[in-house]
């Protein structure tokens, strides 16, 4: 039983690791312009592109999209999600302002926290 159960978190953990892994390659594609700016993604062709399997491809997605590092294509936005039309500065700007405000947030928070 137990041995099913290490069995179990071992392919989760392999699933993750596939989900951050085509998430890492797949932003530094769109911030190194690899992806054309206003292409529209398809997640089966990421999928084949990535070696990756259609949940860590829609995770990655998921998450470039929180992080307004893809956008909801204007042709269908209920489902299509495009790269954004932006220079490689840009995109960068975007990541540090997205991290120098978590940073503020936590600092705050702690502070906040520790009666200070």
């Amino acid at each position: 039983m137990a041995k099913a159960a290490a069995g179990r978190t071992a392919q989760a953990d392999g699933a993750t690791s596939l989900g951050i892994e085509t998430y890492s390659r797949l932003r530094q594609d769109i911030l190194d312009a690899v992806l054309a700016p206003n292409s529209r993604l398809k997640a089966r062709e990421l999928c084949v592109r990535y070696a990756a399997g259609l949940s860590p491809v829609r995770e990655a997605l998921n998450r470039l999209l929180s992080e307004s590092l893809v956008r909801h294509s204007a042709a269908s936005p209920s489902q299509a999600l495009a790269c954004p039309n932006w220079t490689k500065s840009c995109a960068r700007g975007v990541g540090s302002t997205r991290s120098e405000y978590a940073t503020r947030f936590v600092t705050a928070v702690t502070i906040g926290r520790n009666g200070s």
